[in-house]
């Protein structure tokens, strides 16, 4: 198992320092994009907003075409991310399309849900691991904290979970064994998940880092600022980091730059509860659906004038201009990742779009992936966290995938959606004594007299999925 596990982590690859920044603004939330962006401008001034474009009387139909043509005209690309080469969306918030004669679900002020444990669930099926080996780093997930941070003894891991993994056939589980499946976890994205605080989080992305991308002096000055004088930074204590840098401005410079980028937190949560933006709202017209990206999830930046720009030292502006085209690259990248995703989505799910939930058909992460060709993780990461606008409301676009198959009442087999099954669970729980409330084991069983093969760990995580809490929880004495 041991060698098998460093096979695993040995496979995990190095990202570029621009490739972690691109991938971290992909999996960003509307919410957490936004502040980011917000603080962009503040901390550069070469970055500016531009406004969205005001839609013209009677383009709403024009919109569709116009992206079929950009795609016929579009080169091939097999990288991750399509930088710079961003589709043309409906670029005017969804606010303005309220009244257009589309039907469209009215925008949904609800709760955003904390779905990171399920993101890293999915992430981690993709791997190459045992049964046994999958169970355990469930058991982990399980016990992150909302940070992503991971602080509980083995010893407890061992003593809460024994009777769910003896229930999986697994047992004598030894710390070495949950080390290793902590390793495997934390080569996982984010970087720096499943650490046990800041310090080592950060030092976990710095491990990232390719080496060709920085300067060797500068990175081994990061490792020794954020392993011990990260509160020099905090007092900004130029002189101290200075000696640590070996008298080298340049050196340090560097060193503080790739620190900024780096987050102390694998998990960024705000305090406040977090309210839905549509990433893509899809519009319906004559039977055919198609997907926007919405201008106030996706707002564009640009560079400030030649006179503005001219106020700046030009040293500093050297530096600043390469941030800023760095950034407003990354969220071009973004665009068009998204806007490939939410086609893809949309052609494969246009009964559910135009009919409601009873025609989602089955769709998985891997053939979205396969099509476009991406990685897994890289749809995963895509979208979490992201929703869509249509005519049943405001969705998670992760609902949306499903792979479940069983039969129906009249025998044949069918293959169900997510929220299909997820309804089950719910009809379940509603009719359950309230005393002795239905564990997932139950739920499992009943759901597989009904014709549904699933295992109990799937109900779990569709009862998470749906908001439902656990039999535990819903205990009424």
């Amino acid at each position: 198992m041991e060698t098998h596990l460093l096979a695993t982590l040995s496979q995990q690859q190095v990202l570029s320092q621009e490739q972690q920044q691109s991938l971290r603004i992909l999996q960003m939330p509307t919410q957490e994009l936004l502040g980011e962006i917000d603080l962009m401008i503040e901390s550069n001034p070469l970055l500016e907003a531009e406004e969205p474009a005001q839609p013209a009387p009677g383009d709403g139909g024009t919109q569709g075409k116009e992206r079929e043509d950009n795609r016929d005209d579009r080169d091939e690309d097999d990288s991750e991310f399509d930088a710079g080469q961003a589709e043309t969306p409906v670029d005017q918030p969804y606010e303005t399309w309220q009244g257009a004669p589309l039907d469209e679900a009215p925008f949904e002020r609800i709760p955003a849900p904390e779905s990171f444990r399920d993101d890293l669930l999915a992430d981690l099926g993709c791997l190459p691991l045992t049964q046994r080996q999958h169970l355990l780093l469930a058991c982990i997930v399980e016990e992150l904290d909302d940070r992503g941070f991971f602080t509980s003894p083995f010893e407890t891991l061992t003593r809460s979970y024994a009777r769910i993994l003896k229930e999986e056939g697994v047992e004598n589980v030894t710390a070495t064994e949950w080390r290793e499946a902590l390793a495997v976890l934390q080569g996982m994205d984010p970087p720096g998940i499943g650490t046990a605080g800041p310090v080592e989080a950060l030092l976990k992305q710095i491990d990232r880092i390719d080496p060709v991308t920085m300067h060797a002096s500068s990175l081994e000055t990061l490792k020794r600022i954020v392993a011990r004088h990260l509160d020099k930074v905090a007092a900004d204590n130029r002189s101290a980091l200075l000696k640590l840098a070996g008298g080298k401005s340049a050196i340090l410079d560097e060193a503080l730059r790739t620190l900024r980028t780096l987050s102390p937190y694998p998990i960024a949560r705000e305090a406040n509860t977090l309210y839905i933006v549509p990433d893509v709202v899809v519009r319906t017209q004559n039977g055919v659906s198609t997907a926007h990206l919405n201008a106030s999830s996706h707002p564009r930046l640009r560079l400030r004038s030649e006179t503005a720009q001219s106020e700046i030292s030009s040293s500093s502006r050297r530096i600043l201009m390469g941030e800023a085209k760095a950034f407003i690259q990354r969220l071009e990248a973004r665009r068009a990742t998204l806007q490939r995703l939410a086609d893809a989505i949309v052609a494969r799910q246009q009964g559910y779009f135009e009919c409601g939930p009873a025609s989602l058909r089955p769709m998985t992460l891997s053939q979205i992936a396969e099509e476009l060709g991406l990685s897994v993780p890289t749809v995963s990461r895509a979208v979490s966290g992201k929703f869509i606008a249509c005519r049943q409301g405001t969705v998670e676009m992760r609902s949306l995938f499903s792979s479940v198959s069983f039969s129906n009442q009249s025998g044949n087999a069918e293959e169900q959606g997510a929220s299909e099954i997820q309804a089950l669970i719910r009809k379940l729980i509603e009719a359950e004594d309230p005393r002795h409330p239905l564990s997932d084991e139950m739920l499992c069983e009943l759901l597989q007299k009904k014709g549904v093969p699933i295992a109990r760990r799937t109900v779990a995580k569709y009862r998470t999925c749906a908001g439902i809490p656990s039999a535990r929880s819903r205990r009424k004495l």
